[in-house]
């Protein structure tokens, strides 16, 4: 179980923060939607992160888990978020990286629930929808 989760959304943004890089995060988040983590493939099913989610009520094993890569991933955004943008930062404040952390998070979990519910959502409206809304979350 903890293999699966350490393995769960985010993956993406994590191996981005890891190269000091500023992908094209609203691109990114579009180019994925309603991607499953097959081979070759990044992200995460969105079916598996449900049932996960409802495992973690059920079973505090796995909800212990899962706190701990929630926190580990928003420890690796707000690292990547206070990072000057010469080191492929941000340049936030600490103060803001907490919030803008969660919100960014809730941001890819929202969309995997998402996935489950409008698998066919337009995705010109989704890439139009996040380059209007994740620059005010990342920005200094």
């Amino acid at each position: 179980r903890e293999a699966v989760l350490r393995g769960a959304n985010g993956l993406l943004l994590r191996e981005e923060i890891r190269l000091n890089d500023q992908p094209d995060l609203p691109q990114l988040m579009a180019d994925n939607y309603g991607r499953s983590c097959a081979e070759g493939q990044r992200g995460m099913n969105s079916v598996l992160l449900l049932e996960i989610s409802a495992e973690a009520s059920r079973d505090p094993q796995v909800a212990a888990a899962l706190d701990d890569y929630d926190a580990a991933l928003r420890e690796a955004l707000c690292e990547w978020f206070v990072r000057s943008k010469a080191e492929g930062g941000h340049g936030m404040s600490g103060a803001a990286a907490p919030r803008r952390a969660l919100m960014l998070q809730c941001l890819f979990e929202g969309l995997k629930l998402r996935e489950t519910r409008e698998p066919n959502l337009d995705r010109t409206l989704l890439l139009e929808a996040l380059q209007e809304v994740v620059p005010l979350i990342l920005k200094p």
